[in-house]
């Protein structure tokens, strides 16, 4: 008995979306492509070209958090070589700042070098440490630091400026976008609504509808939305006004740029941007030859700070690191007198 009864129940949950079908839009039967006038087709071919923009970031956002996993297991051994032949140069600069006799201009560009190298550092490592440090050398170069945050300013604010002339313009598109998102909303709502179905079956599936209808809704996401409305009218781009299916294809075209420039920005500007640009290839896919470059990096970088280690064991040594690191600064102007 319960077997039939819920044969019943699905063969009514299949007649209740069939009725759903006809209160969207009726379905006569669909045209061959072929048939199609150019509006519809371009209407095909926006909503295709979204879904392919939508999935083609979906998949790049997996494949950037698996290629960090892989990258990380990799190179983290290196990483934390790293840290700690810093370390050791860090102790021994600041052993020479303490115990040799040097100069004013020794003294600050030396401070200059050890802050250098103490923004590379891993702040978790020797917290404390790092700490005393920066309280010690930052004063000796704070007017060259000034400067640098005085610079910083002006460029967030001409950044800001520009930000808020790009709002101002998509203010009239979102405008024009809200009138008719309300409306294919509404249409749904009407008649997807869960409070307006007794069948439980039926009600469940609604609810589940709406709650991606509302999703959709609060994003402006108009393609979502026809989605949806697609699902039980296939026709829509037949059935729909000519005119209206124009205002459509104008909306959509303007979707697509947006998920195409959040893709760009993903790219370009996001918080996986760098990883992108140092592990992926021009057709943003991992490089395994880009992770070789960089694990050969982080070795020549562990050999370099050995050197200098090993280099400033002896006076000679510390009085040849500070005319080569004094002449350096002069020569690209971070030399402060």
């Amino acid at each position: 008995m319960s077997t039939k009864k819920n044969q019943v129940q699905q063969q009514d949950h299949a007649a209740e979306l069939h009725t759903i079908s006809k209160e969207i839009v009726p379905t006569p039967l669909l045209k061959e492509e072929e048939q199609l006038n150019s509006t519809q087709r371009q209407f095909r071919q926006l909503l295709q070209a979204i879904e392919e923009e939508k999935a083609y970031l979906k998949a790049l956002k997996s494949n950037v958090l698996e290629s960090r996993q892989k990258v990380a297991y990799q190179i983290q051994p290196l990483l934390e070589e790293i840290q700690k032949s810093r370390m050791a140069l860090l102790c021994r600069l600041n052993e020479i700042h303490d115990t040799f006799r040097l100069t004013k201009i020794q003294r600050r560009t030396l401070a200059k070098f050890l802050l250098f190298e103490l923004q590379k550092m891993d702040c978790s490592v020797k917290e404390e440490f790092i700490k005393s440090l920066l309280q010690k050398y930052y004063p000796e170069v704070v007017c060259q630091t000034n400067q640098q945050s005085f610079d910083q300013e002006n460029q967030y604010a001409d950044a800001h400026q520009e930000t808020l002339k790009q709002h101002t313009d998509q203010l009239g598109r979102e405008a024009l976008l809200a009138k008719d998102l309300r409306a294919v909303y509404t249409s749904l709502a009407k008649v997807l609504h869960p409070d307006l179905e007794q069948d439980p079956l039926a009600r469940q599936t609604k609810e589940e509808l709406m709650k991606k209808i509302i999703q959709a809704y609060r994003k402006q996401d108009l393609y979502e939305l026809l989605c949806v409305q697609r699902t039980y009218a296939a026709s829509i781009d037949q059935l729909t006004p000519k005119d209206k299916l124009k205002q459509y294809c104008k909306l959509l075209r303007n979707q697509l740029n947006v998920v195409k420039k959040e893709t760009q920005e993903y790219i370009a500007s996001s918080e996986d941007a760098d990883f992108i640009r140092q592990f992926f290839n021009h057709k943003h896919q991992f490089s395994p030859y880009k992770l070789r470059i960089y694990k050969n990096k982080l070795t020549a970088e562990i050999t370099r700070l050995n050197q200098l280690v090993e280099m400033l064991s002896d006076e000679q040594g510390v009085a040849y690191f500070l005319k080569v690191v004094t002449d350096s600064y002069k020569q690209y102007c971070y030399y402060v007198e």
